[in-house]
């Protein structure tokens, strides 16, 4: 039985960028937006590091099979 291999081609649908700053009285905040959006699916693209904290670039890809 002969089985066809099939190219998949991420696309990327959605961006957002989620910032997770230093302050021990604030960071709680962003660190949820960011573990939220990892379960809804989205991958760490980069992250940015700044003067008060870091800055993620978070992305949603969607499978197109060729």
């Amino acid at each position: 039985m002969e089985e066809q291999i099939k190219n998949k081609t991420a696309i990327l649908k959605d961006i957002k960028f989620v910032g997770v700053t230093f302050d021990p009285d604030n960071f709680k905040k962003g660190e949820e937006e960011l573990n939220k959006a990892i379960e809804m699916g989205y991958k760490v693209i980069a992250d940015y590091p700044t003067q008060s904290g870091v800055v993620f670039s978070v992305g949603l890809y969607d499978v197109k099979e060729e």
